[in-house]
């Protein structure tokens, strides 16, 4: 059967904003130097590796975290990446991706409290992943470990699942189900990673 398998630790990687651009890169370049200091240079430029565009950051003194905080606020909110030279990259990428799941985190409450749902989550402590994939799938009205599959550290989510007509529904539930219960989650392809993994995990910019 095929599945995706999901990566249960909250490692640094580089951020993966949206893939949705609702403006041109060029106007969220402005937006990116609308965060100031002065000294910041912002542009859009095509990257051939990742074929799209990236909004690249130049710096001649080091931001605030402030700064950094806005410029995180316009990737997530427009979806371009945006890189910086080092030795700013890292302490972006760390302070992107606490955004991104604080973001994302407050989005799926929001869309479980609309179905009704949200106070029956239960929450990861660590040691009750089997319990957790369960909880999830029965508030989310799916058979108990027929989409959630767990092995010891690892869960599976098996895509096939997801046929019906309510399926993106389902789908959308799961994955804010276990992010909302703590569990952080990152397709990895085939590959499956043990929640106490602290290396990089792999992202699509």
């Amino acid at each position: 059967m095929f599945a995706f398998f999901l990566a249960l630790s909250a490692s640094l990687s580089e951020p993966t904003p949206l893939t949705n651009k609702p403006i041109s890169a060029a106007s969220a370049a402005t937006r990116v130097a609308a965060c100031g200091p002065a000294a910041t240079n912002a542009q859009a430029k095509y990257e051939n590796d990742l074929q799209e565009n990236v909004i690249k950051v130049a710096f001649k003194s080091a931001p605030s975290t402030e700064q950094y905080d806005c410029i995180a606020n316009v990737s997530y909110d427009t979806g371009y990446y945006v890189d910086f030279d080092p030795p700013f990259r890292e302490k972006y990428w760390s302070i992107y991706n606490n955004l991104e799941r604080s973001r994302n985190a407050a989005e799926a409450r929001e869309r479980l409290q609309k179905r009704g749902v949200l106070n029956r989550v239960l929450q990861f402590d660590g040691h009750n992943l089997s319990a957790v994939a369960e909880n999830v799938e029965l508030i989310c009205g799916i058979k108990r470990r027929s989409v959630l599959i767990v092995s010891g550290d690892d869960v599976a989510l098996h895509t096939d699942r997801f046929i019906s007509p309510s399926s993106d529904s389902d789908f959308l539930c799961v994955m804010d189900g276990m992010l909302v219960a703590g569990v952080q989650m990152g397709f990895v392809g085939n590959e499956a990673i043990s929640v106490s993994d602290t290396g990089p995990s792999p992202s699509k910019p």
